[in-house]
C-alpha cells in the first residue's frame, strides 16, 4: 500500500496523527476536498467567537466556579469547532470508500458544525445564570438543538451512503 501512495503522491501535507494511523493501520481514509458552505462557516465563527466572548466576560465575575463552567464548555466548543475540519476522523455507519467518502465526510462536517453552534447556545444559556441575563431557557433549548442535530446528522449520514 505505501507504494501505492508514493507512487500517487499526496497534495496536502500529512499530519502527525495521519503518519501514525498510517503506520499502524495502513493508508488513512481520503482527504476531504471540499470547502465549507458559507452558511455553515458563519454558523462556525459566529459559535467560536461566542463562546470565547462569554469565557472573557466570565472573567469579570467574582465567582469562580462560572470560570470554571464556562471555560470549561468553551474548550468543548472550540474542540467540536476543530474536529469540523476533520471529517475523515469520524466513526461512520457504513464503510467509507472513494466513492461515498465526500458525501459522508460534507455530512459529518456539517453535523460537528450543527453540535458546535447547539453547545454555544447552551453555554449562553449556562452562562445567562451568573450573569443575571434572564436567558436561562436557553439552556433546554440547546439541549434539544443538540440531540435533534445529532439525529438529523445520523440519518442524512446513512443517507448519503
Amino acid at each position: 500500500m505505501s507504494d501505492q501512495r508514493s507512487e500517487t503522491g499526496t497534495t496536502q501535507a500529512e499530519s502527525k496523527a495521519d503518519r501514525l494511523y498510517r503506520q499502524a493501520w495502513g493508508d488513512p481514509r481520503p482527504k476531504p476536498d471540499f470547502t465549507m458552505d458559507p452558511v455553515h462557516l458563519f454558523l462556525l465563527v459566529a459559535s467560536v467567537l461566542t463562546a470565547v466572548g462569554t469565557t472573557v466576560l466570565s472573567l469579570l465575575n467574582p465567582s469562580e466556579a462560572a470560570l470554571w463552567v464556562v471555560g470549561g464548555v468553551m474548550l468543548l466548543v472550540l474542540g467540536m469547532a476543530w474536529l469540523s475540519f476533520k471529517p475523515h476522523w469520524l466513526n461512520y455507519p457504513y464503510m467509507i470508500e472513494p466513492e461515498n467518502a465526500q458525501r459522508a465526510y460534507r455530512v459529518g462536517q456539517q453535523m460537528m458544525v450543527q453540535s458546535t453552534a447547539a453547545a454555544t447556545v447552551c453555554l449562553l444559556g449556562t452562562a445567562s445564570s451568573w450573569f443575571g441575563w434572564g436567558l436561562g431557557w436557553l439552556l433546554p433549548v440547546g439541549s434539544a438543538l443538540l440531540i435533534g442535530a445529532c439525529i438529523a446528522g445520523i440519518i442524512r449520514c446513512f443517507r448519503a451512503r
